[in-house]
This record gives structure tokens, C-alpha cells and sequence, in this order.
């Protein structure tokens, strides 16, 4: 059998809260995987976890409070590589992607989002 092309099985992780996607993908390589006690009083609401495997990135953003993900970001330059590195479709019923513009060249990506829509 071959081997899988994607790097990261992005729609394996919809529905889970931060804990679980920790559980499968391991440890966040932020040094502050969670915010402290005062930035969650001053209204941290999102919170960002990277994880990194075979030289490539996934943030997971999540509310702090609910555990719940907000969404997930892979950067790069080409969609079409990126959407092979999630394991995405481009129209999914479970999921939006949209597609994060570079702030110099508009015309360019700098990475796709992947919003749950559960």
C-alpha cells in the first residue's frame, strides 16, 4: 500500500478540543502552550499552539477557556501543496479554507486557514 502524501490529517482533528489534537500531534513547540492566570483575567480568549513535523507547521489557535479550536493554519506559498498537506478538499461540508494573503503582494498566500464549521 502507499504510503499517505499528507503530513498533517487535518480533518481527523475537527471536533476535537486542544487536549486531544495535543494527544495525537504531542507537544506544542511554543514555550507557552497556555496562557497565564493574568492574561487569561486581561481576556486572552485565543491562543495559539504550533506543531511541527517533517519541516512543517500547523498553529492551532483555541479558546483557553472552553478548550475549544478556533482554527488551524499551515503557511506556505502554494495551495495546492498545502491542501495535500492537510489531507484537505477544497469544498468540504466540515470545514472552510480561506486563504491568507501575503500584506506586500496581495496576489501571493502566505498560508490557508482551515475553519471548523461545527
Amino acid at each position: 500500500p502507499q504510503a499517505p502524501r499528507y503530513t498533517y490529517d487535518i480533518p481527523a482533528l475537527l471536533g476535537k478540543n486542544i487536549d486531544a489534537v495535543r494527544q495525537i500531534l504531542g507537544t506544542p513547540s511554543d514555550s507557552d502552550s497556555e496562557p497565564t492566570p493574568q492574561q487569561i483575567r486581561l481576556g486572552a480568549d485565543q491562543w495559539p499552539n504550533s506543531f511541527e513535523k517533517d519541516d512543517r507547521e500547523l498553529l492551532v489557535t483555541f479558546n483557553p477557556s472552553t478548550r475549544k479550536i478556533i482554527d488551524f493554519f499551515l503557511s506556505g506559498a502554494d495551495k495546492s501543496t498545502l491542501l495535500e498537506v492537510g489531507n484537505l478538499k477544497e469544498s468540504e461540508s466540515k470545514y472552510t479554507i480561506e486563504e491568507v494573503k501575503q500584506f506586500k503582494n496581495p496576489s501571493a498566500i502566505t498560508g490557508i486557514k482551515i475553519i471548523p464549521r461545527l
